[in-house]
């Protein structure tokens, strides 16, 4: 077979298994009904009589040959030959009824049977000569009303190009009642309709949800939509060039697509002069096909191409976006698809023709869609089908995932509590960097605490609340030095070590920047005699015996240090029974770098798997003043590596160790290096590149409200960390904490947010509340006003004394006096104790949310919130009658909120 045959497919409407299939070549016609059946009840690759007739069409399909064209019912054999389209009858009696097309301008209605009187309809036979002998180029059957088929025929000067026969009477011109057909009578040739004289006709297309309009594609530059009741004359047309392969969507009524060479556009039937869409291919369009199945798909095919494409057409006004699906060529011996049929009722199945005749049964798999939902739940979408899947009870990555981490923190009031700060580090968890980071924030304020105390001026510079600390890096890198050492003016004072010889001495650095420094990582030893001996004891009492002999011996503590250390063997704990070793290597410590000592404790060192224990013997051991074995020390605690560093290291060394740690851990996201960077825009960055790295977008908002300073809140990070965890907030329905967490926000913030809408009267526009008329302009005059009406009606306004808007439910007005709640005389005479009033106050500051004023933003119609809540309950439609607003639909949180889960305390 070459390509010079013109070929069809189809799907039968009755049968979902059954196609039919049309090659046409030059003189030669096939004509087959197929039947899809499993793949496994044949054995295709064997060879014997009973091999049925077929094509393998897919990987689990077979399409088994039923009959061929010498099956088909006709009064006359040789017109076989002549077939040049076909249709499938729409319904299912008489069973697969096919219209055929002839080269001769008749049209027969047949089928594969072998006896038509089985037909109880009579129309297997019936035939449709035209008035002049011509090619019929195409049919279309009526999808509704079945009895009304379309046939086209080539240009005739003196005759129509559009038939369109009622199959069941009988047209005449004269007059009389018409009556039924016996089987192989011939119709009227002028039929019911008649359309397009004189002109090509190119495509036409019944539209599925008007039966009665017919769009047809005529001549060079026409589209035109035809009501066969009038058929006088056209209800609307196009001027275009895109007169070819007009296709109807079946699922949208005013949309439908056609095609001129290698264009492709999209109509709508209510703005008809010019298309809505239109996109060109590489090649030009050979068929369109909108799919029965899926809303707005719409299928193309191109001359010599393996890829049917297809275009999902949602929204025209947008950017049109569609995906590629190539046939294989596992069963298309060729590699290009001569035409495409799309399955009338499963959805996303295709059938795919070759030149060469192979079949292919294609399965369109939809990209598969995945949503999160913000309860560790996910819905995956598939088509039709929707799966909603929960996580299993013993399945642990709930628990590791920091969306839930985060909504169990916040339900348990996380970073909420003010007094001390380190609170909210008990309900961080078992995360160690958060829990020193809130510890480390409680410092920070008990040091500006007592720093205020002993200086008023600088108490009232900064808001209550707000941290100013600058953090180790700027404490030793002044802006604006010039030098190495970043300003810093150290002074070497020489100390001897304790339990040892008094000569033996270490060069440590002294200077007001590295006190504060040595203060703010917690190793402020010389402002209390007790402070050193209540620190080493407190980490004994939690176990790091390691790491307070490593502080011990870094204070020129040796022996101390040593008793510490047999402690620690002592309590033979978790793989501590290496301790007695080392302290009695410890107890062999020498000054002098040359001797065996020094050689077996370097080599000791790197068998210690704890890092205090190396750090300690790196510090004994080393040959240099630089100490790399300690401040390079990864394991080591960051506070613990930066005190020593203050100590040990001069100038110069000090600064760069602190400007490398800071990039590192700013970089790295480490909240420990909120030491060097303090409250500031280095902090910043460093809570970002922590939320970049761990999500954990609630930690990074918390810390911004409750110790950055007004002046960070405008930072592009800090605004984008607050609004997000509000909205993470508002999508776990925690109203009470997003309440909370604002109040918080607004307590801290320099620049507090002005009111920002008030209820003002119909009549006079002017606030109903005497508070809002107080703050005019004429404060005196206006507030006396206000207090004079304070005891008027509260269901007026203040100013005009014109009644409020009734309540669309109870039709009472609407008002209650603001400020004032419903108390007996006797609740109002009541003067509570002092630690009454706190309780007693806010009932008598806040009126009952129930009698608040509600109305919907759409209809402008409302009343009490009570009232509005119990009708919205079981309605979502206005209760204004003769109003059609469906004002609970447009509320975002009512659409996917029962009611009965919104509530407000």
């Amino acid at each position: 077979m070459t390509s010079k045959w013109t070929q069809d497919i189809q799907w039968s409407p009755v049968h979902p298994d059954t196609f039919f299939s049309l090659s046409v070549g030059t003189n030669q016609v096939e004509f087959n009904q197929y039947a899809v059946e499993s793949l496994s009840n044949y054995d295709i690759a064997g060879h014997g009589s009973s091999k049925p007739s077929g094509r393998q069409v897919s990987e689990t399909g077979f399409a088994r040959l039923q009959f061929s064209k010498s099956d088909l019912f006709t009064n006359n054999k040789d017109e076989v030959q002549r077939i040049k389209c076909f249709a499938c009858y729409p319904k299912a009696v008489p069973e697969n009824l096919l219209g055929l097309g002839l080269s001769t301008g008749k049209v027969l209605l047949t089928s594969f049977v072998s006896d038509p009187q089985t037909d109880p309809t009579n129309l297997i036979g019936a035939e449709f000569p035209p008035k002049h002998s011509r090619l019929c180029t195409s049919l279309a059957w009526n999808a509704v009303d079945s009895k009304l088929l379309a046939v086209s025929f080539d240009k005739y000067r003196t005759d129509c190009s559009l038939s369109i026969y009622d199959i069941n009477v009988r047209g005449g011109g004269g007059g009389g009642q018409s009556r039924p057909l016996s089987v192989g009578s011939e119709r009227d040739t002028r039929g019911v309709t008649e359309l397009v004289y004189s002109d090509a006709l190119h495509s036409m297309a019944w539209l599925l949800h008007q039966p009665c309009n017919l769009m047809v594609g005529q001549g060079q530059k026409n589209l035109r939509l035809y009501d066969i009741r009038d058929p006088s004359k056209h209800k609307s047309s196009a001027i275009t060039k895109a007169v070819y392969g007009i296709s109807a969507d079946p699922l949208y009524e005013h949309r439908l697509a056609s095609f001129f060479e290698d264009q492709t556009m999209i109509w709508d039937l209510r703005h008809f002069e010019k298309p809505v869409l239109s996109f060109r291919e590489a090649r030009g369009v050979v068929k369109l096909g909108w799919s029965p199945t899926r809303y707005g798909t719409l299928a193309c095919l191109t001359k010599q191409s393996n890829v049917i494409k297809l275009y999902n057409i949602q929204h025209v006004g947008q950017e049109v976006e569609y995906t590629e699906k190539h046939v294989k060529p596992n069963y298309l011996n060729q590699h290009q698809v001569a035409i495409f049929a799309w399955h009338p009722n499963q959805e996303n199945r295709m059938l795919a023709l070759s030149p060469g005749g192979a079949m292919q049964d294609l399965t369109i798999y939809d990209a598969i869609s995945l949503d999160w939902s913000p309860h560790s739940s996910y819905s995956v979408a598939s088509g039709r089908h929707l799966f909603y899947c929960l996580p299993s009870s013993d399945c642990t990555m709930e628990d590791e995932d920091i969306s839930s981490t985060m909504k169990r923190r916040a339900s348990n009031g996380y970073g909420m509590k003010t007094e001390p700060l380190s609170q909210n580090a008990a309900l961080a968890g078992n995360d160690l960097q958060v829990n020193k980071l809130w510890h480390w924030l409680h410092r920070i304020k008990s040091l500006q605490t007592i720093s205020r105390s002993a200086s008023s001026s600088k108490s009232s510079s900064t808001p209550s609340g707000m941290m100013d600390f600058c953090g180790v890096k700027q404490l030793m890198c002044r802006e604006g030095s010039e030098n190495q050492a970043g300003g810093l003016r150290s002074k070497l004072d020489p100390m001897a070590w304790e339990g040892l010889d008094g000569t033996l001495e270490a060069n440590i650095y002294r200077s007001k920047e590295r006190s504060q420094a040595l203060r703010l990582c917690g190793w402020d030893f010389d402002s209390d005699p007790n402070a050193f001996r209540d620190f080493t004891q407190r980490l004994e009492s939690e176990g790091n015996y390691e790491r307070a002999a490593a502080i011990c011996v870094f204070h020129l503590k040796m022996r101390q240090a040593i008793d510490i250390l047999n402690k620690g063997a002592d309590a033979a704990k978790d793989g501590k029974h290496d301790l007695h070793p080392v302290a009695m290597a410890l107890s062999g410590f020498t000054p002098d770098k040359d001797t065996l000592w020094c050689s077996m404790c370097s080599a000791l060192c790197r068998q210690l798997r704890n890092p205090y224990l190396r750090a300690m013997f790196g510090f004994l051991t080393t040959s240099d003043d630089k100490y790399e074995a300690v401040v390079r020390e990864l394991e080591i605690s960051i506070e613990d590596r930066v005190a020593f560093a203050c100590i040990f290291l001069n100038d110069v060394q000090l600064v760069t160790f602190v400007q490398e740690l800071t990039l590192q851990v700013v970089t790295d996201g480490n909240l420990a290096g909120v030491l060097l960077t303090g409250l500031t825009k280095d902090g910043v960055e460093l809570l970002q590149s922590y939320v970049d790295r761990t999500a954990d977008v609630q930690t990074a908002s918390l810390v911004a409200v409750q110790a950055l300073p007004p002046e960070l809140y405008r930072e592009e990070f800090v605004q984008h960390w607050i609004e997000s965890y509000r909205q993470l907030l508002d999508t776990w329905r925690l109203w009470h904490e997003r309440a909370k967490f604002d109040l918080l926000y607004q307590a801290h913030a320099k620049e507090k947010v002005s009111k920002q809408i008030y209820i003002s009267c119909h009549f006079c526009q002017s606030p109903i509340s005497p508070s809002e008329l107080a703050k005019g302009g004429k404060a005196g005059y206006m507030g006396g006003y206000a207090r004079g009406f304070q005891q008027r009606r509260s269901n007026t306004c203040y100013k005009c004394r014109k009644a409020l808007p009734r309540c669309a439910l109870c039709l009472m007005h609407m008002g209650t006096r603001s400020g004032e709640s419903k108390l007996s005389p006797q609740q109002r005479s009541y003067k509570p104790s002092s630690k009454q009033a706190a309780s007693v106050q806010p009932m008598m500051r806040q009126t009952d949310f129930g009698e608040w004023f509600s109305w919907c933003q759409s209809c402008r119609h409302g009343g009490h919130a009570d009232h509005l809540t119990e009708w919205f309950r079981t309605h979502s439609e206005c209760p204004v009658t003769s109003c059609m607003c469906r004002c609970m639909l447009l509320d975002s949180v009512a659409a996917v909120s029962p009611s009965t889960e919104i509530s407000v305390k």
